[in-house]
């Protein structure tokens, strides 16, 4: 998903209010490792800083939902860097 739209959708979730004291973004979809860790790291940016300045309450987490076989360093790189979910 092109990251204009994922922002035009918490944009909208904002907007009208259906964000919850807790966000969490969960990327399940398939093989969600079959994109590049800087494909992630751009939207990750990307939300914190919309919720930060749209949502400040809002506490924003991450979640992916794998089977694990993509995992290399550079996701485990990626990993020790981001808000995951618990």
């Amino acid at each position: 998903m092109p990251l204009d739209l994922v922002l035009k959708l918490i944009r909208e979730l904002i907007g009208e209010a259906l964000l919850a004291s807790e966000f969490i973004v969960v990327w399940h979809s398939g093989e969600p490792l079959t994109l590049p860790p800087g494909y992630y790291a751009a939207m990750i940016e990307a939300i914190i800083d919309m919720c930060e300045k749209n949502a400040p309450g809002v506490a924003v987490s991450f979640d992916f939902q794998t089977n694990a076989t993509l995992i290399d360093n550079a996701w485990c790189d990626f990993f020790r860097k981001v808000r995951l979910g618990y």
